[in-house]
C-alpha cells in the first residue's frame, strides 16, 4: 500500500487543527493548575500540622493528597479524550471483588496502619523491640513500619504484626532500668556483696538516685548464688551505665576478694576400685 505525500498532508490538516492544539493546551493547563493546587495544599497542611501531629501522620496526609491529585488528573484526561469513565468504574467494581480476595493481607496491613498511627504507641526515631527485632523506627507507612536494627540493617515489619505483637518502646519514658546479673561463689559473705554492689552508684555519675538502685537475690544455682543489681538512668545513658557497671563489678569484686564462680566438676577416684 503506497501512501502519497498529499495523503499525509491531508491527514494532518484534517486532524491537527487549531482547535485540536487548543484542546491539548487546555488539557495541559488544567493538569498544571491541578498539580500546583494540590502542591500548595500539601505545603500548607505541612506548615499547619508541623507542631500538632507526628511526622508519620503528616506523611500519611501527604500520600492521600498525592493519590487524590493523581486520580483527579487521570479523570480529567479521560474526560478530555472522550473515554467513558463509567465503563472503567464498572470494570473496576468487578475486578475489585477478585482483587479483594487476593489482597486481604494488604488491606489488613493498611487498616492496621491507621490503628498504629491513631494509637501513637511509638513515633519515628523511637527504639522499639518486637519479638526478636530491636532497633530505631525509620518510617511508618501504609503497609508496614521500617526499623533500623542495632547492627545497621533495615527490617520491614507489616502493620498487622505490629498491632498483634507485644511491642516494647524503650523511648516512651525519659528513664530506663538497667539490670546486671552476677553469680557469687557459695560461702561468700552476702552482706559484704551487698555493700560492694551499693558502692556502684557512687562511682557511676549517670546512675539516678531516684528511683533508688536495689539488689535482688534470685537463685541458688549449680555453681553459685545469683544476684542482680538494678539501677535507673536516662535513656541516652543506657549503654554508658550498662558498660560501666559491668566493668566496675569485676574491679570491686577483685578488691574485696569476692569470687565469681565458673562451672566446674570435681572427680573423686576410689582407690579400691582403681586397683580392680
Amino acid at each position: 500500500m503506497n501512501i502519497s505525500l498529499e495523503q499525509i498532508q491531508s491527514f494532518f490538516r484534517a486532524n491537527f487543527t487549531l482547535p485540536f492544539f487548543m484542546s491539548i493546551l487546555s488539557l495541559i493547563g488544567i493538569i498544571l493548575i491541578t498539580y500546583i493546587f494540590f502542591k500548595i495544599i500539601i505545603k500548607s497542611l505541612k506548615k499547619i500540622t508541623e507542631n500538632k501531629v507526628s511526622p508519620a501522620i503528616q506523611n500519611l496526609i501527604t500520600k492521600i493528597l498525592q493519590y487524590t491529585c493523581l486520580a483527579v488528573i487521570l479523570m480529567t484526561i479521560f474526560k478530555k479524550l472522550g473515554i467513558n469513565i463509567n465503563a472503567f468504574v464498572g470494570a473496576a467494581g468487578i475486578a475489585g471483588v477478585a482483587i479483594g480476595f487476593a489482597a486481604q493481607t494488604s488491606v489488613s496491613n493498611i487498616i492496621s496502619g491507621f490503628f498504629v498511627l491513631a494509637e501513637k504507641a511509638f513515633k519515628v526515631g523511637d527504639r522499639i523491640q518486637l519479638a526478636d527485632i530491636t532497633g530505631n523506627v525509620e518510617s511508618i507507612d501504609f503497609m508496614a513500619i521500617r526499623v533500623k536494627t542495632l547492627d545497621g540493617n533495615i527490617v520491614r515489619i507489616p502493620n498487622e504484626v505490629v498491632i498483634k505483637g507485644n511491642l516494647i518502646n524503650y523511648s516512651s519514658l525519659p528513664i530506663r532500668r538497667i539490670e546486671t546479673k552476677i553469680s557469687i561463689a557459695y560461702g561468700s559473705d552476702m552482706e559484704k556483696v551487698e555493700a560492694v554492689l551499693m558502692e556502684i552508684p557512687n562511682r557511676v555519675p549517670q546512675i539516678l538516685q531516684d528511683p533508688e538502685p536495689f539488689i535482688l537475690w534470685s537463685v541458688y544455682a549449680n555453681s553459685g548464688i545469683e544476684v542482680a543489681f538494678y539501677a535507673w538512668g536516662a535513656n541516652e545513658d543506657f549503654l554508658v551505665i550498662k558498660n560501666s557497671v559491668f566493668k566496675l563489678i569485676n574491679e570491686l569484686f577483685e578488691e574485696a576478694e569476692i569470687k565469681i564462680p565458673f562451672p566446674q566438676m570435681d572427680v573423686y577416684i576410689n582407690p579400691e576400685r582403681a586397683k580392680k
